[in-house]
């Protein structure tokens, strides 16, 4: 997948709000000799702003970097190499990097993708996802393109196949490898494909472009803009429709020709549509035709001949798998270095033996506690995992299973600004393997989480806990939430999360107050259910014996509405981020 715009993940207090924002300020790689370049990013609103730099690599000693204001003020220079490197905060709202060079050895230079800043939290833009062409075959797939890519969609499981995006490139022989402007299947064995201002003609059963194409425009198809077409779309009448800019052509493929009196306007013949600029359409029956522009889709109803009630939606939540805007918006390396330093601290000592001693009371009589035989085993994982007091169990028939033990005392309350989210990276959810009444999100240890859409933008935390001194072990603290979607009540909850809350979390439920969409709740923890596989021969630290340890994940229960454990709706889509497509029984 990838991603098109900026996307914001915002950390704010009442007295110093603070948001990252997604940005690229890299220099050429591998920079050129003798360079004097300068990089500037202006993040509107801004007070305060501190860069962060993933990678600095130039000749130690007579290559430069250097960070400035917006005035010109010298903040910082290095030399030489450096990971994970934050500013300080200095007062402006325009960053510059300059990287200076001298006349021999050039490097790698530097790559800053993420400034902190702080100043009113931003609002959220409607970001483009730019989809050029879409073309329905007979095998019930529609193929998507945008830039050299494209994408198929399965009709029956109303999401993209595995294994997509792919390049046009080697796919599609004969085909413009940088992009197609508009496709169209005539029925009858060939598509037409168009860019800029030719067109080729696709043989469906050889999977080729025919021999002689691409042709010019004005050559193959009289009467049709010979700059090119934006859209096209196959109708029920033997015709096809070209659209360009403002207008549409109806074009008779019997004929070969263009129907007398076209072009037309769209706003004219195509009521409800956007009346210009439209990106793609494609059908996969007479009654239905889709078009798509920018972050939206409308859906046009033949019958009638306007677009359905309640058009145009937003792609990303109806049409799963296929690019989305706001993918890895919610970066655990965009939290500020202090941030993730409190959130990941273990626990003390005393707390973490009183979890193991909670591991041993929860043994069953066929279970035997081998913990204290593997401790450097046992202390690795946990080091990997960051679920102190872990215990290694050896259940019925040799099945061996970490077992971890939260907090003794309940959820904790950590002094932590008020996270906001505004996108949430789910491309490994999928569902859990054998049990079908969850879920299992996967996302990186430590992302936010958050409810992103409901009714007057607000939810309920309606509990959440860290296990008791006895009863459940499990890897990870658990969260409650509910809010309204379109006035019907819906509630989700959260397994496998970090052990440690926020403390507006905290009081939010127990004073049974909302919390703004947005907000994150929780965290997700370091693993899901915990590592299964057989100990070593002798203690020693983890190395992997073929078992790997899980993905950081959390489980996910759709109370009361048990419909989207089998297909995930568009409404639990929108309230949880969800763009990619997710396998029921995958797992």
């Amino acid at each position: 997948m990838i991603g098109w715009t900026i996307c914001l993940l915002a950390a704010a207090s009442a007295a110093a709000p603070l948001w990252i924002v997604d940005a690229d300020l890299s220099s050429p790689h591998d920079y050129p000799s003798d360079s004097d370049v300068v990089a500037e990013l202006t993040v509107p609103g801004a007070t305060t702003v501190r860069v962060h730099f993933d990678r600095i690599e130039v000749e130690e000693g007579r290559d430069f970097v250097s960070v400035l204001d917006g005035a010109g003020r010298e903040i910082m220079t290095v030399t030489g190499m450096h990971r994970d490197l934050w500013t300080s905060a200095f007062a402006t709202d325009t960053v510059k990097v300059r990287l200076t060079s001298d006349a021999e050895v050039s490097d790698f230079g530097y790559e800053a993708r993420k400034i902190l800043a702080t100043g009113p939290a931003q609002p959220r833009s409607l970001p483009d996802i730019p989809i050029d062409a879409a073309v329905a075959w007979e095998n019930g797939k529609v193929y998507f393109f945008s830039g050299p890519q494209y994408i198929r969609y399965d009709v029956s499981e109303d999401q993209a196949d595995d294994d997509y995006p792919r390049l046009i490139a080697g796919n599609w022989p004969g085909l413009w490898p940088g992009g197609i402007d508009a496709a169209v299947n005539l029925g009858d064995g060939t598509a037409l494909f168009f860019r800029d201002g030719e067109l080729a003609r696709y043989d469906v059963a050889a999977d080729r472009v025919a021999a002689g194409y691409p042709k010019a425009i004005a050559q193959a198809a009289p009467g049709v803009w010979p700059d090119g077409v934006d859209t096209a779309l196959r109708g029920t009448d033997a015709k096809i429709y070209l659209f360009h800019g403002d207008e549409y052509i109806r074009f008779d493929v019997g004929a070969w020709k263009v129907d007398a009196g076209y072009p037309r306007p769209i706003a004219q013949g195509w009521p409800g549509l956007w009346p210009a600029a439209i990106g793609a359409a494609t059908s996969m029956d007479d009654s239905r035709a889709y078009f798509f522009r920018g972050a939206e889709y409308s859906r046009y109803n033949r019958a009638t001949d306007v677009v359905d009630s309640g058009y145009p939606l937003r792609v990303k939540y109806y049409w799963p798998g296929l690019w989305d805007a706001t993918e890895g918006g919610s970066q655990v390396s965009a939290l500020p270095p202090e941030i993730r330093t409190e959130l990941a601290r273990r626990p003390p000592a005393a707390e973490v033996a009183a979890r193991r001693a909670r591991v041993a009371r929860s043994l069953s009589t066929d279970e035997v506690d081998l913990t204290d035989s593997y401790p450097r085993f046992v202390d690795s994982v946990e080091d990997i995992l960051h679920t102190y007091g872990c215990g290694l169990i050896r259940r019925p028939n040799s099945v061996f299973r970490f077992r971890c033990a939260t907090d003794t005392a309940g959820p904790q309350a950590l002094e932590l600004p008020e996270i906001n989210v505004q996108s949430i990276d789910w491309r490994a959810a999928s569902y859990h393997i054998e049990q079908v009444n969850q879920g299992d999100f996967g996302a990186a240890a430590l992302t936010p989480l958050s409810i992103l859409a409901a009714d007057d933008g607000e939810y309920f935390i309606d509990a959440i806990g860290a296990n008791g001194a006895t009863g459940g072990i499990s890897a990870g603290a658990w969260a409650q939430v509910s809010f309204r979607v379109d006035g019907v009540k819906k509630r989700i909850s959260f397994a496998h999360l970090a052990d440690r809350f926020p403390r507006y979390v905290v009081t939010a439920w127990k004073e049974k107050r909302p919390l703004r969409t947005g907000v994150a709740f929780g965290f997700i923890g370091h693993t899901g259910n915990l590592w299964i596989g057989t100990p070593p021969a002798a203690d020693g630290p983890y190395s992997g014996d073929g078992n790997s340890l899980p993905r950081s994940h959390s489980h996910v229960w759709f109370i009361g509405d048990p419909a989207n454990h089998m297909k995930l709706t568009p409404w639990a889509r929108r309230s949880l981020d969800c763009t990619v497509a997710y396998r029921y029984g995958g797992g």
